[in-house]
């Protein structure tokens, strides 16, 4: 926080959360961002309600609704007078902006690595690849961890297919964990669901680390990031061919540095996605258009 925004007083925003998984995380959703502008005052009486897609509590609330999306559930867009959600087809009152801006904004994952840096990151790597998940729902994941287990072994550090006897401690883009991935050389990076759009925190945590992604969920992710810095499991014919590729960059390291040392966005530039100034403007002008914030006491 700048020294003139707790200098200055807030205007108030009255709030209610609802319809999010298990709570609501303060650090991580629009209302850390609203936190800088507004004093944020939770209320069961508010003038704009924030929303996620895991329940129904949003319908007895008759002011303006403002939806995030986290997950590719269906959901109502006629429920909510602002959306952010993953479509990167934009509308009037709908825009993208996808999990991987929440966790990694501005130029977090910016990188701009030599032939003599990606060595000296490859030298520190001492592990193959890991699989890191707390949901066993998606098959496509398991599936893919055990082809390419037929090659080596594959890590498996979270509460799905554990094989290692210990969790990794930590949140998404925690430093415990990107330690922790930052010893393999690769991690797989698959989402719970492939839906054009759905890109979430989950190729970031491998690439903070600098730890090539093997990335599965959206088949537009090139839009993202850099298609030559991660494997694209999209871009193959099969799993078997992926996994080829991966093999292939294992035993070869100049090819695995060609790879590693490209920047994971294009041209190095972040995607507007990651911007959460422009995020926090478009929510302010909104908010005060509708002159749902009040004077401060």
């Amino acid at each position: 926080m700048r020294w003139y925004e707790s200098a200055r007083k807030k205007r108030i925003l009255p709030v209610c959360v609802v319809d999010f998984f298990n709570g609501w995380e303060n650090g991580v959703t629009i209302v850390s961002l609203l936190s800088r502008e507004y004093d944020m005052r939770f209320t069961e009486n508010p003038t704009v309600v924030l929303c996620h897609q895991f329940g129904g509590e949003h319908k007895k609330y008759d002011c303006p609704k403002i939806f995030t999306a986290g997950e590719t559930w269906p959901f109502l867009p006629d429920d909510y007078d602002l959306l952010f959600t993953f479509d990167y087809r934009e509308t009037e009152k709908t825009f993208r902006f996808p999990l991987y801006g929440y966790y990694y904004p501005g130029t977090t994952l910016c990188k701009n690595f030599s032939r003599e840096m990606g060595r000296n990151v490859l030298s520190q790597k001492t592990e193959f690849c890991n699989f890191v998940y707390s949901n066993g729902y998606p098959q496509d994941r398991i599936r893919f961890m055990e082809l390419l287990s037929e090659y080596k072994r594959v890590d498996c550090c979270g509460h799905v297919m554990n094989n290692t006897g210990f969790h990794v401690e930590g949140t998404h883009s925690g430093p415990e964990k990107i330690r922790f991935l930052s010893k393999y050389k690769f991690t797989l990076a698959f989402e719970n669901d492939s839906k054009t759009g759905y890109t979430t925190e989950k190729i970031c945590g491998a690439m903070a680390a600098n730890s090539i992604p093997v990335y599965f969920g959206n088949p537009e992710v090139h839009r993202d990031f850099n298609p030559k810095s991660f494997v694209n499991v999209h871009d193959y014919p099969s799993f078997d061919k992926a996994v080829e590729r991966i093999i292939e960059l294992d035993q070869n390291d100049e090819l695995y540095l060609d790879v590693l040392c490209e920047p994971w966005f294009h041209d190095n530039i972040p995607t507007p996605y990651t911007d959460t100034n422009q995020l926090l403007s478009r929510l302010v002008s909104w908010i005060e258009s509708r002159h749902l914030s009040l004077e401060p006491l």
